[in-house]
């Protein structure tokens, strides 16, 4: 009797192990994340009593679904989001469906193509902005070879009015 006790604890114990050794950093994680979450909130109803604000409202939501400006905004954040994934990938079927084939100087395409992955997309993007910014190394150089006045003169191609 105590053996199958024993037993059924034991496969317990083994399913719920990796459940028991992160319990202590999943509560933390989730009462950092919650609480956060739940001070934002009580914030954006300009409830904060610390400071003597205890009547909840919806001012702040009112005033900004009233501003033109956010939904400019708003436009502007969804084309930034949505449009580099979309055309992203459409890139990524149409190359791979062409890497799917058998061709002549397929191993150097896939090389090509494989060659960014270990870069974060965050080091990417400074580089592209260190690049092609109008103080980036592209207009220094146009500057130094007399194409450009100024390397402020230089195209704009990062930071454009229209988000390209």
């Amino acid at each position: 009797m105590k053996k199958s006790v024993y037993s059924s604890w034991m496969k317990f114990y083994e399913k719920a192990r990796v459940w028991i050794l992160l319990s202590p950093a999943l509560v933390l994680v989730l009462f950092l994340f919650i609480g956060g979450l739940g001070f934002g909130i009580a914030e954006s109803l300009n409830y904060m009593p610390i400071i003597g604000l205890d009547d909840p409202n919806l001012d702040a939501y009112k005033s900004i679904l009233w501003d033109k400006n956010f939904y400019r905004s708003l436009l502007l954040t969804l084309h930034v989001a949505i449009t580099p994934t979309l055309l992203s990938v459409i890139c990524a079927l149409a190359f791979g469906l062409v890497l799917r084939q058998s061709f002549r100087g397929k191993r150097f395409f896939t090389f090509l193509f494989s060659f960014n992955l270990p870069i974060p997309h965050v080091v990417g993007a400074i580089g592209i902005l260190f690049l092609f910014s109008q103080s980036g190394f592209f207009a220094r150089v146009g500057h130094a070879f007399g194409w450009v006045d100024m390397p402020s003169d230089f195209p704009i191609l990062v930071n454009d009015p229209y988000a390209i």
